[in-house]
């Protein structure tokens, strides 16, 4: 029989995750600061739990995708015991926020997964699908077959729960850094007679087949003016970097890092937050320095 699961956090990744254990017959308990968005899960068979402690009381696996590690303390606070409890954490953090959130939950009697998404909520349940896990071996063996149902290529790599948030990073700047080239690269071409599938021809061989197809529909977006219902808006992928100077021991440079975080947030100033990584070209073609 599935365990029984209860996710904290329904932003657009905590809802798909809740939404797809419901589709693969898990008993979900769903809780969120704001109660209207547990609605449309409880619609498709959750339970609303009447409050974090009353939902972590009567669930095996407690399932963490909330803004950030502070939240994740402020919300378990009220559970005076995780004793017999799976914590699986899924809200983007630093290395060093993953070991102090580990050492806390184990504290509280608590098995501890920390773990990295590499998937955009659409994604959630589909073959590409990854959750890059780490942390106690049994809680990762017992939780194995829930994990792959949210992502089938997930992978787990050790004890060590500074891992995924480390490879979370390194992967979501690679990401956020191609994607901005490409963005880049159009705006570039604009006054030209160059349609966005005659530069998709050119540029990208240089990416895999799955990332060309991506960027190919990107362009297309582009050039039909479309930059809404987004998979990630430009103030998710600036938060996503938020935890960059956290190198762990060893400094790095991280001067390219800074570099983008910037011009994200001269984008969001420029009121572009909420919309696709794509509207970067508005701001761009509006600030021409």
């Amino acid at each position: 029989m599935n365990q029984n699961v209860m996710v904290v956090g329904l932003g657009l990744m905590g809802s798909a995750l809740a939404k797809t254990l419901l589709e693969n017959e898990y008993p979900v308990a769903v809780w969120n600061r704001t109660s209207e968005k547990t609605e449309p899960l409880v619609a498709l068979g959750a339970r609303a739990a009447l409050s974090v402690a009353e939902g972590v009381h009567k669930s095996d696996t407690i399932l963490l995708c909330l803004r950030n590690y502070e939240d994740c303390f402020a919300v378990l606070d009220d559970c005076p015991s995780l004793a017999g409890k799976t914590v699986i954490q899924l809200t983007t953090a630093s290395a060093g926020q993953a070991a102090q959130m580990k050492e806390w939950a184990e504290k509280k009697g608590a098995r501890y997964l920390d773990g990295a998404i590499i998937a955009y909520p659409s994604g959630i349940g589909t073959q590409g699908s990854m959750l890059i896990m780490a942390g106690d071996e049994a809680a990762w063996v017992a939780s194995e077959a829930l994990i792959r149902v949210l992502g089938p290529a997930s992978r787990y790599v050790g004890s060590d729960v500074a891992v995924p948030a480390a490879l979370d990073f390194a992967i979501i700047f690679s990401s956020v850094v191609s994607q901005l080239a490409v963005i880049q690269g159009f705006h570039l071409l604009e006054d030209r007679d160059i349609s966005a599938d005659t530069y998709a021809d050119f540029v990208t061989p240089l990416f895999g087949k799955g990332v060309s197809e991506g960027l190919r529909k990107q362009l297309q977006k582009i050039e039909q003016d479309d930059f809404g219902k987004p998979d990630a808006t430009i103030s998710t992928w600036r938060s996503a970097l938020a935890e960059s100077s956290d190198t762990g021991d060893n400094p790095k440079n991280t001067e390219l890092v800074k570099s983008v975080r910037a011009l994200l947030d001269r984008a969001i100033d420029a009121g572009e937050g909420e919309k696709d990584l794509i509207a970067m070209i508005r701001y761009m073609r509006g600030s021409k320095s």
